[in-house]
């Protein structure tokens, strides 16, 4: 055959595998006489795969639990579908039938990856297309370990030259300050928002930590810390009492303590010698991938069938390939890992790297001891087939390869754990289910999926009862991805949950049915917002919020010397203390605490109030002279 009529005949089969992959109702047989009776042209093949509008179709994506890989470009969709259709020469048809056919196969089976979850499901084995679903599968989810993995090292050690805004308050309803009223017998109605305040900065020489109390979002008090690594200096201001910095020599107090200022810089240059030691994003994923496609490849008793589901209202018809896991498969999947593990240069490489952090170790020796651990389990593996285990897996994929559930059975132990969900169109459902000695607990709920976002209703049931119940509101899908949660979501009590707490909760002040648990987040790169809030229907009993915006920190400048009183000179201490401008503190307290509060402040600045147990100054016998000279006596003699 020529190079010409070889290449036609590739591209023929290319198209052809297209057309299996847009529908399943034409069998192999039938595209391969078609596309001889054609002359290598293509028809315009359309597939509805359910009864929801064309529009709902374009703009609404379907439910996916584990994206596999793409599907390829549709019979439909391709331009060689536009050729017109020629009839072929009756001469030497046979030949031409089983040219084309061999190249089908071929082509097919060496290009499985690029043409799609169709072809690779008509020529391969049931374990094939089992394997071929569980790699997509795995691999997906090793990028998304692995971008999680690079977030949690960048927040941890990324910090030089970082600046945050942080905030964490507590919000009280007016129920709830009313019942805290009732209880101490004191007025709280004015404390509806209590907030601490944490802005911080860090460069690689200096650090700068602005603390404050706020009340109703209005600032009480500040404090401010700052250490200068290079004038080995710290300060501490308390702004809004004197305006002056208490200073202190780092390296001398450090020193009074039992330290050794070095010690902080070999702390922070070991810091940053653990991050450079830990492998990169693309090499936890590739660690990830070739490690879970080697077990994955063990599998390999596999069963096909199809498989109607029918989960809430909507029903889905899936293949289901059912694998049988036993002591075999197991000591198969650890076989291969540890000879891969005992090979692995990456392996080796992130060793060497973690174990030289410590210079007294040495990385020779440890690799060896590694190695010969695994020598020793890889000589323990024989005796595991010994032992009798057998798990039943059925795993559910729709006609595009996307994996929609799994059901795991452990017959010997009693205990099966099915996850199965259903579409149509935009609208899903799904349903969780563990069952342990014929006791079923199940999380079922439907919703509906767009390109964007999620919502969703849901129901945890355990023996029939309705324990709580979940809703899912503008959960953004793409930011979802990248590892950021923005949505809502709200928890209740169910009605069996309702009548066994009221009984437990006797006089509780709230309608236990009536009380809803709401978690909304909206987060960035670079800013976060979650608050936890729990009303009695519409009612804002109580929250509690989290917030934090990240940027890049600028110059941290120490105080001036002037601005600075040394804390070790104790002329300069009393002199800062003296300084302590207490009046103009309360009043900068005037319209931001409640008048009451702020008669007790002043009180206990003046010395005519003492904190509620503790008694007036008068009283205290701290104060009494004879009670020092009689211990003192006692103690002497």
């Amino acid at each position: 055959m020529s190079d010409e009529m070889e290449k036609q005949s590739v591209d023929e089969t290319t198209d052809l595998a297209e057309n299996v992959e847009a529908t399943e109702n034409v069998t192999v047989e039938e595209n391969v006489a078609e596309a001889t009776a054609a002359g290598g042209a293509e028809e315009t093949l359309e597939t509805v795969n359910d009864d929801s509008p064309a529009e709902e179709k374009a703009d609404e994506a379907p439910v996916e639990t584990v994206s596999a890989q793409p599907v390829q470009e549709s019979a439909a969709e391709s331009p060689k579908a536009e050729a017109t259709s020629k009839t072929a020469p009756k001469k030497n048809i046979k030949v031409l039938i089983a040219a084309v056919a061999a190249i089908v196969l071929v082509a097919v089976i060496a290009n499985a990856p690029k043409i799609g979850n169709a072809a690779v499901k008509l020529f391969t084995s049931p374990a094939g297309y089992l394997q071929h679903l569980l790699k997509n599968a795995s691999d997906e989810g090793a990028e998304q370990f692995a971008k999680g993995y690079d977030m949690a090292l960048e927040s941890m050690f990324a910090a030089e030259d970082m600046s945050s805004e942080n905030e964490l308050s507590i919000t009280l309803g007016e129920d709830v300050r009313d019942l805290i009223s009732e209880a101490t017998d004191m007025d709280f109605d004015w404390m509806e928002k209590l907030s601490f305040l944490v802005n911080a900065d860090s460069t690689k020489d200096a650090y700068k930590f602005d603390m404050g109390l706020a009340l109703n979002d209005n600032r009480l008090i500040s404090l401010v810390l700052l250490a200068n690594m290079t004038e080995k200096m710290g300060y501490m201001q308390v702004p809004e009492l004197n305006e002056t910095y208490l200073g202190m020599d780092l390296e001398e107090f450090l020193d009074e303590n039992g330290m050794d200022f070095d010690d902080i810089n070999e702390a922070t240059e070991m810091y940053e010698k653990i991050y450079k030691a830990l492998p990169e994003k693309a090499k936890v994923e590739k660690l990830l991938k070739r490690y879970s496609d080697l077990a994955i490849s063990c599998i390999e008793n596999v069963e096909q069938d199809k498989e109607e589901v029918k989960v809430d209202e909507i029903t889905n018809t899936f293949t289901v390939l059912e694998a049988t896991i036993d002591e075999g498969t197991l000591q198969d999947m650890l076989e291969v890992i540890v000879k891969e593990l005992k090979e692995d240069k990456d392996i080796k490489e992130i060793m060497y790297a973690v174990v030289e952090l410590d210079e007294d170790a040495d990385a020779d020796e440890v690799y060896e001891e590694f190695l010969e651990a695994l020598e020793e389990l890889e000589d323990e593996l024989d005796s595991l087939d010994e032992e009798e285990f057998e798990m039943v897996v059925k795993f559910y994929a729709d006609n595009k390869g996307t994996l929609m559930g799994c059901v795991v059975e452990v017959e010997e132990a009693n205990v099966e754990v099915s996850s199965l969900t259903v579409q149509k169109g935009s609208k899903y459902a799904s349903e969780f289910e563990v069952k342990v000695n014929g006791v079923k607990v199940v999380l079922e709920g439907t919703g509906k999926q767009t390109s964007s976002k999620l919502d969703g209703e849901f129901k945890l049931k355990a023996a029939g009862l309705k324990i709580l119940e979940f809703t899912l509101t503008d959960i953004k899908l793409k930011e979802l991805e990248e590892g950021y949660f923005n949505g809502t979501v709200t928890v209740s009590l169910g009605s069996a949950a309702v009548s066994a707490l009221e009984e437990e909760l006797y006089g509780f002040p709230f309608e236990l049915g009536d009380l809803v648990l709401e978690l909304k987040e909206e987060s960035s790169k670079n800013k976060s917002e979650a608050t936890l809030s729990l009303y009695e229907e519409d009612k804002l009993l109580g929250a509690f919020s989290v917030s934090s915006k990240i940027g890049t920190a600028g110059k941290i400048k120490s105080p001036k010397e002037k601005e600075v009183a040394m804390a070790e000179d104790e002329s300069d201490l009393m002199d800062w203390v003296q300084d302590i401008d207490w009046d103009a503190f309360l009043e900068s307290l005037e319209g931001k605490v409640d008048d009451d509060l702020l008669d007790m402040f002043e009180g206990l600045v003046n010395g005519d109030v003492a904190l509620p147990g503790m008694g007036g100054y008068e009283d205290d016998y701290y104060y009494d002279d004879d009670y020092w000279y009689d211990e003192y006596e006692d103690d002497w003699y």
